[in-house]
């Protein structure tokens, strides 16, 4: 009977004579190596090759030599398939317990927010004190941010358009808006505001006079005020 290596692979080759009379012709065989490669199957798939080794081999005449290691690999198959079996119904119960959970915080969380909204729009109006006593926690008011910082990476470029230059800068946090003033390049020129204030780091200013060169700066305006002006940018317009 052949013996097998105990790894995955079973590298070595097992060779026997066909004779058994030691006086007749021998003839040597090689056996092919067997390939498990387990390691690289999903549970499914390795459940689904040992079943159908089982199929072929159980109780076949030629392979009663090794019935014993078949019975064993039987046995061990029905347990995995039962054990995987166990995981896959216990898996999709969890899934969908959690799917349960995520749908009652929703109503939880739906409910707490309306009658959060009922105490703040009930006519008369419930006290601070009142929606305190609820265990609710009331918002803080906001604090101005402080004194806004000076506008850095100003910058004004030709517009796309006749009459227009476009304005960008690196974002100021804690603003509200920016005033952004432009005025031509000349002794005495009066600052134009742009109108509306923008929000974002960036802006056009339209309705210039083509040709010409004009001084462009901002600051960021935030709670507590306008910050320092930018150092400025000149730009002809196009």
């Amino acid at each position: 009977m052949a013996s097998f290596d105990s790894g995955a692979r079973m590298d070595s080759a097992v060779r026997y004579d066909e004779a058994a009379n030691p006086n007749t012709t021998r003839r040597s065989y090689k056996m092919p190596a067997i390939t498990l490669d387990l390691d690289a199957k999903d549970d499914a798939t390795l459940g689904e090759d040992t079943r159908a080794i089982i199929l072929a081999t159980d109780g076949k005449p030629k392979y009663a030599a090794v019935q014993t290691l078949i019975t064993a690999l039987k046995t061990a198959s029905g347990q995995y398939d039962d054990a995987l079996t166990d995981q896959l119904t216990k898996e999709a119960a969890a899934k969908a317990a959690t799917q349960t959970k995520k749908d009652k915080r929703g109503d939880v969380e739906g409910a707490t927010a309306a009658l959060a909204n009922g105490l703040m729009s009930t006519s008369p109006a419930f006290s601070d004190a009142d929606v305190i006593e609820a265990k609710f926690t009331l918002r803080a008011a906001s604090a101005p941010v402080g004194e806004m910082p000076a506008v850095i990476d100003f910058l004004a470029t030709m517009g796309d358009t006749p009459g227009e230059n476009d304005l960008t800068w690196s974002a100021v946090k804690g603003r509200r808006y920016y005033d952004v003033e432009y005025r031509l390049n000349v002794p005495g020129s009066t600052w134009i505001r742009l109108d509306p204030s923008p929000t974002k780091s960036k802006a056009t200013v339209s309705g210039l006079q083509s040709g010409e060169e004009y001084v462009h700066r901002v600051r960021a305006v935030g709670t507590a005020g306008p910050g320092p002006w930018s150092d400025v940018s000149i730009k002809r317009a196009p």
